[in-house]
């Protein structure tokens, strides 16, 4: 099972470098369009102590289901941070595809629902009496949050997240975090 959890770790790594090289090159090659956000987060759990992260979430050009009520965005979000307890500090990578319902108001406040499922790796397969059973993890985002201030570029998110492999290990406690997001896009 170790080899195979190794195969599956290494695999998401190669994936998660593809996909940000792919979606980094138009901003580099001058041809951006969508907004790039770099998202900077902290929260509890009643897991655990805490966690950070600063991540950087990209739009894709691609709007869906527009109705008078709102539409259909979608984006895909990485990230890096640290998980907290008393007696461990845990790396992680992840990216996520994220689906966000933006309403449409009048307003100088915009708000929005999203949620996402994508692949993370942590250092260590046990955190703080949870066994998580391999270093790969599927991380699960449902959230809600408002942009403002001119053209949108600011934003606040409540989301909960909750990170598992699905079984794909002999050991699934999974972990939740309550966390709080501030954003800035360019």
């Amino acid at each position: 099972m170790k080899s195979n959890n190794n195969l599956v770790v290494n695999a998401w790594i190669a994936l998660a470098v593809v996909l940000t090289c792919a979606w980094v090159q138009p901003a580099m090659a001058g041809q951006d369009t969508m907004p790039n956000t770099v998202l900077f987060s902290g929260g509890g759990s009643w897991d655990t102590d805490g966690k950070i992260r600063v991540g950087y979430a990209r739009e894709i050009d691609w709007e869906f289901w527009s109705t008078g009520v709102g539409h259909f965005q979608p984006a895909v979000e990485a990230g890096g941070g640290l998980w907290f307890s008393s007696d461990k500090t845990d790396v992680n990578f992840d990216v996520t595809p994220m689906l966000t319902y933006v309403l449409h108001t009048d307003g100088e406040v915009t708000p929005f629902l999203e949620v996402g499922v994508g692949g993370a790796y942590i250092e260590h397969e046990e955190f703080d009496d949870r066994e998580l059973g391999s270093h790969f993890q599927f991380r699960d985002v449902v959230g809600l949050g408002m942009a403002f201030g001119p053209q949108e570029r600011y934003s606040l998110r409540a989301r909960l997240v909750h990170y598992s492999n699905a079984d794909l290990a002999d050991e699934n406690d999974g972990i939740n975090f309550f966390v709080l997001s501030c954003g800035v896009s360019f």
